[in-house]
């Protein structure tokens, strides 16, 4: 009874604030139709292109998670790769520096020769000059002895004379040596 009473008004109730059921329910259809219209045509596209860029959004955000991903490699290869180049730079320098070093060694070791071969000539050659010398100083030597020996006994010697006497003053000059 309540609720009949009830129903009955609001029946009253909406007819004395001047609604009118049959434009209400007219307003209704309208509505839905309207409402399905701009769901159809203008919701359902602008969804769309959210959806859209939502999916465009998406992969950007993975394409750049991606091109991390990538930079963190290639950094770590461009890293290795400087690594394995200041090791090889390291090993030219230290060959540059067993070349250098051998290199000065040997010329070392070379000059070291010449300068023993040129001492080696020198003494040969001072040598040779100090034998020339002294060959000299004997036959010199051994004509002032005749000399002298000529004027002690104050007589002309013959050549044969002169001669013994001078290979026995060599004689003795190279027995004294």
């Amino acid at each position: 009874m309540i609720l009949a009473s009830g129903v009955s008004g609001i029946g009253e109730m909406a007819t004395h604030f001047g609604v009118r059921w049959e434009l209400l329910v007219a307003q209704v259809c309208n509505f839905c139709i309207v409402a399905f219209l701009l769901y159809r045509f203008a919701f359902r596209p602008v969804l769309k292109t959210i959806d859209e860029r939502q999916r465009k959004i998406a992969e950007g955000l993975q394409y750049t998670e991606d091109m991390k991903v990538k930079l963190q490699e290639a950094e770590k290869e461009r890293e290795e790769q400087m690594r394995k180049a200041a090791i090889a730079a390291k090993a030219l320098v230290d060959g540059a520096k067993v070349s250098a070093s051998e290199y000065a060694e040997q010329q070392h070791q070379r000059t070291t020769h010449e300068v023993e071969g040129m001492l080696k000539k020198a003494e040969e050659a001072i040598d040779r000059e100090r034998h020339q010398m002294m060959g000299e100083l004997r036959r010199e030597v051994a004509e002032l002895v005749v000399e002298t020996t000529q004027k002690v006994l104050a007589k002309e010697l013959s050549i044969a004379e002169q001669q013994r006497y001078t290979e026995t003053a060599t004689h003795e000059l190279s027995l004294t040596k």
